[in-house]
């Protein structure tokens, strides 16, 4: 990160990617708990999957399984991450494809009915 000292001694953040980085390595080092939240909420969509493969008699619910994977191996990245902007890419991998995995259910679930 580009810091420079401003008028009264503090630093200053130029960029997006240096505020973005700030930003998701304070929520990291703040609230610890947030990763046994995203690992729960994965492992209730993979559930959620499984189970409508089963109720539904049909393959397409598993299609977001490799998705949700992704998002499982980026929680554990972002767990071992050891500077913010290693965080904060496995921290977007991790959120774009649970949103893409999440849309995705949804859009099987609307083809299905």
């Amino acid at each position: 990160m580009t810091q420079q000292p401003g008028p009264d001694n503090s630093t200053e953040v130029y960029g997006v990617s240096e505020l973005a980085q700030r930003i998701v390595g304070a929520a990291h080092r703040r609230y610890p708990v947030l990763h046994t939240v995203a690992v729960v909420a994965l492992s209730v969509l993979a559930t959620v999957c499984v189970a409508a493969t089963f109720t539904r008699l049909s393959p397409l619910p598993l299609l977001p399984l490799p998705l949700l994977g992704a998002g499982f191996f980026a929680v554990h990245r972002a767990r071992r991450a050891d500077d913010d902007r290693s965080l904060l890419l496995w921290s977007t991998v991790l959120v774009s494809t649970t949103a893409v995995a999440f849309w995705l259910i949804g859009v099987i679930a609307r083809g299905l009915d």
